[in-house]
């Protein structure tokens, strides 16, 4: 229905898109008129233009990734570093691990995360606590019953992640941040149906930029966490909701370095 609320959203991204637009055309004539340097490192818009994508293909995937890719991720290292502020211990497990894989402040980044186990368990409970996205939808392509209702095909349906994750129904001690939970050799190890944790969705329908989000999340982690350890004193962080979960406390945390 054409709300007040919808004329506003589809303004609002009615502009965003204009802008980016703009900025994206502006940069691909830049690539354009500049002579290529083989031994320069490309950027994604350099590769796109290298690779022969046509302008608007090249401008429909730097608008997903502004789109899609500055909110969420930015929302995770924020609420990532909140829940390491307020767990200590959590962090100093998390900084050992690190400072092992990365034995100088400068050292080059390990390839994989394999040496990396509890890092990885650290994002992976911070997308339990606080999912930036916090449900999925998806169109149904058969009936489904679900507690006595018949959901008849084409029905839009979305499964509220961000709840079954924080319930104690579905999870134990699911107020704790406990990345030891998804450490399989842990006496703490649950076994969680997966299909409840979808930060980034599933299948073919699945975030494009889930590989690159991991990875953003993962080195802006270890980057700080090497060279700073973080404190929070301001109380419970606010989160509010909408189409995103953002924080809503002013991001007043203390880098302490190391």
């Amino acid at each position: 229905f054409p709300t007040a609320t919808l004329r506003e959203f589809e303004n609002a991204a009615r502009i965003f898109k204009e802008t980016c637009f703009k900025h994206i055309h502006v940069a691909l004539e830049t690539i354009k008129a500049q002579p290529e340097d083989p031994s320069a490192e490309k950027t994604l818009l350099e590769q796109f233009h290298a690779k022969g994508c046509d302008e608007a293909t090249t401008v429909v995937m730097a608008l997903d990734m502004i789109f899609g890719g500055i909110d969420t991720t930015s929302h995770t290292v924020a609420f990532a570093l909140y829940n390491l502020a307020i767990n200590p211990e959590v962090q100093e497990k998390t900084f050992q691990e690190i400072k092992t894989a990365l034995p100088n402040v400068d050292s080059s980044l390990p390839d994989s995360l394999d040496k990396l186990p509890y890092l990885k368990c650290v994002i992976k409970e911070t997308l339990r606590v606080n999912p930036a996205a916090i449900a999925n939808a998806r169109t149904l392509t058969e009936p489904l019953e679900l507690n006595g209702y018949l959901l008849e095909p084409n029905t839009n349906v979305v499964p509220f992640h961000y709840y079954m994750m924080n319930s104690e129904r579905f999870v134990k001690d699911a107020k704790q941040f406990k990345p030891e939970r998804w450490l399989k050799d842990h006496s703490f190890y649950q076994k969680i149906n997966p299909f409840m944790a979808l930060p980034f969705g599933h299948g073919v329908r699945m975030c494009i930029g889930k590989r690159f989000a991991e990875r953003e999340v993962e080195i802006m982690l270890m980057k700080l966490l090497r060279k700073y350890r973080v404190e929070w004193h301001y109380g419970p962080m606010e989160v509010r909701i909408h189409t995103l979960a953002f924080p809503h406390t002013p991001l007043n945390f203390r880098f302490i370095p190391r």
